[in-house]
């Protein structure tokens, strides 16, 4: 957004993640005996494979990422060859079939690298989150209510995983995004420029956050009078302010009220069910406790 010049991210949907953990297995040997043709470094061959996961995402755009996350070369001494090496894979893309293209070209280098240096491997899926489109009217709203209200605004894709990705399996749910500084989020760097938030939020005339929604235009309103509500994702926070549900994730709140009320009925359920079971308990100890009294008397008569 920032290197877009835009203020507001209509969000259409997230990135699809698949991960993996991939060792590479070869022969620890001393650095300065080993001749180079002989080596079987793992290292090596684990430095073909992030330069093959970097070249799969850039030949897969657009929306595609592929990231080596953590890497660990075994034993880790300075004039040992590594043995051996465990590194992450990390391949996001909007479209399944495009994920699956990358994940495979990666495939080939991996196999084709431990063929060459006398390597062996295990990749092993650790994550599989399908691709999510959001719902086309939260999406319409929002880009209609940015419209509204003049805020320059470009579509947009989530590349990380948000609260929002889970309520969309339970109902209609939408995002806004705005721009960080650099491009840089979920990063403690992370920096919103106060005006580019207040955007966000739009709101005239508002001493503080708290009293945004009771002044003025803002997209929270323009949603809100076409039946959008608002759930917080601070804390698991609902807040009431005028005439809808304020903060967050973009949302028809029915369904996951309809969820409450149904995990609440089956807690309570629950409950019940668990006195019950402890009351019989207890009856059935005083009853014992009354027979072994019974059982003490009548010993002590004979």
């Amino acid at each position: 957004l920032e290197d877009e010049e835009k203020t507001i991210g209509v969000v259409l949907g997230a990135l699809g993640q698949k991960w993996f953990d991939l060792s590479l297995r070869g022969v620890e040997a001393h650095a300065g005996p080993t001749p180079m043709h002989l080596r079987k470094d793992a290292l090596v061959g684990a430095a073909a494979v992030v330069e093959a996961v970097n070249r799969a995402a850039l030949g897969h755009q657009p929306h595609a990422c592929g990231t080596v996350g953590c890497l660990h070369a075994y034993p880790g001494s300075r004039n040992v060859i590594p043995g051996e090496v465990k590194m992450t894979l990390d391949f996001r893309h909007l479209q399944p079939e495009r994920l699956d293209s990358m994940i495979e070209q990666v495939r080939g280098v991996i196999e084709a690298t431990c063929k060459e240096h006398g390597l062996s491997f295990e990749l092993t899926p650790t994550a599989d989150f399908p691709p999510l489109y959001f719902n086309p009217d939260c999406v319409s709203a929002v880009r209609d209510a940015a419209n509204e209200l003049g805020l320059s605004n470009m579509d947009i894709v989530s590349g990380a995983g948000h609260d929002a990705i889970f309520l969309a399996e339970l109902g209609p749910a939408g995002m806004i995004f705005v721009p960080c500084e650099g491009g840089i989020s979920h990063n403690e760097i992370e920096n919103a420029a106060p005006d580019d938030l207040a955007a966000g939020l739009r709101y005239r005339n508002a001493e503080n956050s708290a009293t945004y929604a009771k002044n003025g235009d803002s997209i929270f309103r323009l949603l809100g009078k076409n039946g959008y509500r608002w759930v917080s994702n601070a804390a698991n926070r609902v807040e009431w302010y005028g005439k809808g549900y304020i903060v967050g994730t973009i949302t028809d709140i029915t369904p996951y009220m309809e969820l409450r009320e149904k995990l609440e009925q089956q807690n309570r359920t629950q409950r019940e069910a668990l006195e019950t079971a402890n009351h019989n308990l207890l009856r059935m100890m005083q009853q014992m406790e009354a027979q072994k009294a019974q059982f003490a008397q009548t010993a002590a008569r004979n």
